[in-house]
């Protein structure tokens, strides 16, 4: 198995959306796990932590992580971090019904990998995991960057859409939305 990071710089989020106001947390996250699900994801959520209310309020983090399968020998993973700081509950009214929404900051982070024999074929035998180092080195090493990386990419872009769009930020869409 091969990880191939797909963020522009190794260690970075491929994108990050901040945001600063009132949302729905609870919708945001159905929000996230509906563009997950419906794009054939399988979503798991990997860590939550809770820190201490202090008198700006609540911090929490969220970890999500989901792969896909793209084909036999390679599966697409969309990594997502939700950090909410000084969160507080504020009651609203809308259309005539009382509801309890958050404020606070938001700064969400997505990354994306590529993973190769994720199935694990090419590790029975040493022979196998030499000719699979051959085979991504020399025969399909560009197909990662120009065919599934970019593919990639532009998933990752419009999960991130979706983000915005339910945020309802200025910036609601990309320039490359249409692509893949």
């Amino acid at each position: 198995m091969t990880l191939i990071s797909v963020d522009p710089e190794k260690g970075q989020p491929l994108a990050t959306i901040r945001y600063e106001g009132i949302f729905d947390q609870e919708g945001l996250f159905k929000a996230v796990a509906d563009w997950y699900e419906h794009n054939a994801y399988e979503l798991h959520e990997k860590k939550v932590k809770h820190k201490v209310p202090s008198p700006s309020g609540k911090n929490e983090e969220n970890h999500w992580e989901g792969w896909v399968k793209e084909s036999d020998y390679i599966r697409f993973w969309l990594r997502v971090v939700f950090r909410f700081l000084d969160l507080k509950d504020v009651e609203v009214v809308k259309d005539g019904k009382k509801s309890t929404i958050q404020k606070g900051k938001i700064r969400i982070e997505i990354s994306a990998e590529l993973e190769t024999d994720w199935q694990g074929k090419w590790k029975s035998s040493s022979f196998l995991r030499h000719l699979q180092t051959f085979y991504e080195k020399y025969i399909i090493y560009k197909d990662f960057d120009n065919i599934w990386g970019d593919k990639l990419y532009y998933v990752a872009l419009k999960l991130q859409t979706t983000i915005k769009e339910y945020l309802d930020m200025e910036a609601k869409t990309n320039a490359y939305f249409d692509v893949w």
